[in-house]
């Protein structure tokens, strides 16, 4: 995590990326690591609830 944060900041610094490639590919790596949050909390949620009936699947 501390090297993506690095070249992160590195890579703001020099200004070898455009403003808008940076706003765009920090705006979808977001919202694709929200929503694997999400998918991976009802996947717990229905683990969970299956194991409380004491299902097998």
């Amino acid at each position: 995590m501390a090297v993506m944060m690095t070249g992160g900041i590195a890579l703001r610094a020099s200004g070898i990326a455009p403003e808008r490639f940076m706003a765009v590919f920090y705006t979808g790596l977001g919202a694709s690591l929200l929503l694997a949050g999400l998918l991976f909390g009802c996947n717990y949620g229905k683990a969970k609830l299956a194991d409380a009936r004491g299902c097998t699947e």
